[in-house]
């Protein structure tokens, strides 16, 4: 139970900075969990209000600063400070205390483990100017409760879920205006009364774009999904948009959950990388034909061919993983679907994928800096002995394969003359102007090899 005090009244709520490399999916960021115990503060009496430090306001992006350089191989890699400064912060409650609201405590949420020492920053910057209490919760303290303890600055650090808050809708009016544009929701573990009802309280309030924030909607769920689908649609709002940002399964999409998903007007269908991992294996779940059975339902229910409407999230950076097979893995699936997301595996102990490696983290002397351990710096991959240069050419790799002309991208094992004749040209070293040379070169990657393996 969370115990604030009888003295307290007005509550300030702070979604922190992030301190990363870069920030994917800048637009669609939302500290679900703050606002809804803001939420339930509200419901409770309490005057809140709100600072998300990552919000997205004019020009469509956030400010950023060089915090820190490191290099690892032979890479210089950057940190930043990503959102709201915290001078910046600190204005607007003085601006706020002039006009006469002032909060009588803080409450600090983070959104990744790794960005603690923008947390901290946060925390130190209004501890030096106001004298109130600070408490922390989110990811950093649910999973590094005595690092947040003995390093963030808080007064109160607050491990796991606020329970009281878990059952209150988001409230996003606790945002001041401009109010986001998009709302997140999520139906897995939700009475389907109250995930439709959270839907068209927040379409009457103006928000028209939904995003699915569930890690995983999977084969289990969906008879579910399905049936809510259907009542979504039984709603009758107009000009509704939704996202699926990575988390829907394969083997979940049918013809007729396709057809709902078009006629909800999805945006982003992502596709979820159904894959079982530990330091000795690797299994998907979800094979070749799962994924041309699901594209070719959302093309018939009228999704567009080779768009980013359509896409597959790969998980990378895994210690197990054989890169020449992940990388056929990756051209095919940008083959199949359209577009393929590169998602970096995060350590995260405490957690179901995170207890597997613990144990093979700690006979590597595996110990990293926290902020090291930012899986964009693929910490456990280097660990095992892979490059860090390789993972960058992955992502290079990941940004051609998303390249678009005229909508759409290069089906690198497609059927047409040209495609032919690149697979041909790469498999055979065409491109090389050396290739005449005695010199040693490294294999060729068989591209025909990838096309033709069920």
């Amino acid at each position: 139970m969370l115990n604030i005090g009888n003295s307290v009244q007005r509550v300030l709520l702070i979604n922190s900075p992030a301190f990363d490399t870069r920030l994917p999916w800048a637009s669609w960021h939302q500290p679900v969990g703050l606002i809804k115990i803001g939420a339930w503060l509200r419901a409770n009496g309490y005057d809140v209000r709100m600072i998300d430090c990552l919000q997205l306001t004019s020009g469509n992006r956030l400010p950023k600063q060089r915090q820190r350089r490191i290099t690892i191989e032979n890479s210089q890699i950057d940190f930043w400070r990503i959102g709201t400064a915290p001078q910046d912060v600190v204005s607007r409650i003085l601006l706020w205390q002039k006009d006469g609201w002032s909060p009588d405590l803080f409450f600090i949420s983070n959104g990744m483990t790794f960005w603690w020492e923008a947390t901290r920053e946060i925390i130190q910057a209004l501890k030096s100017q106001f004298d109130l209490p600070v408490y922390l919760g989110g990811a950093y303290p649910t999973y590094y409760y005595n690092h947040a303890l003995h390093n963030s600055g808080a007064d109160v650090v607050i491990k796991g879920n606020v329970f009281e808050a878990l059952n209150y809708n988001s409230d996003l009016t606790l945002y001041e205006k401009p109010f986001p544009n998009f709302a997140a929701i999520q139906f897995v573990g939700v009475e389907k009364e109250d995930f439709l009802a959270d839907i068209q309280q927040k379409y009457q309030s103006g928000i028209k774009t939904f995003v699915f924030f569930d890690d995983y909607i999977g084969i289990e769920q969906q008879e579910l999904f399905e049936e809510n689908l259907g009542r979504i649609t039984e709603l009758s709002l107009t000009g509704l948009k939704f996202i699926a940002p990575g988390n829907l399964s394969p083997r979940v999409i049918n013809q007729r959950i396709a057809n709902y998903l078009k006629m909800l007007n999805f945006q982003h269908v992502f596709l979820h990388d159904d894959v079982f991992h530990s330091p000795t294996q690797i299994e998907y779940h979800s094979n070749w034909l799962d994924y041309q059975h699901c594209v070719r339902f959302l093309h018939e229910a009228g999704f567009h061919r080779r768009t980013d409407e359509i896409g597959a999230a790969v998980l990378i950076g895994l210690p197990r993983e054989d890169l020449v097979e992940l990388t056929q893995r990756i051209i095919k699936l940008a083959s199949v679907t359209g577009s393929v997301y590169l998602v970096p595996f995060q350590f995260t102990p405490d957690t179901l994928d995170g207890a597997r490696y613990e144990m093979w983290l700690a006979k590597r002397d595996g110990n990293y800096d926290l902020t090291n351990l930012n899986g964009r710096l693929f910490p456990l991959a280097r660990l095992s002995g892979k490059s860090f240069e390789d993972y960058l050419e992955l992502t290079r790799l990941g940004a051609l394969l998303n390249s678009k002309f005229h909508s759409q991208t290069f089906d690198f094992l497609g059927d047409t003359l040209i495609a032919s004749m690149v697979r041909k040209g790469l498999s055979e070293g065409l491109w090389d102007p050396f290739r005449n040379q005695e010199v040693d070169q490294p294999a060729a990657l068989s591209l025909d090899v990838v096309k033709n393996d069920n």
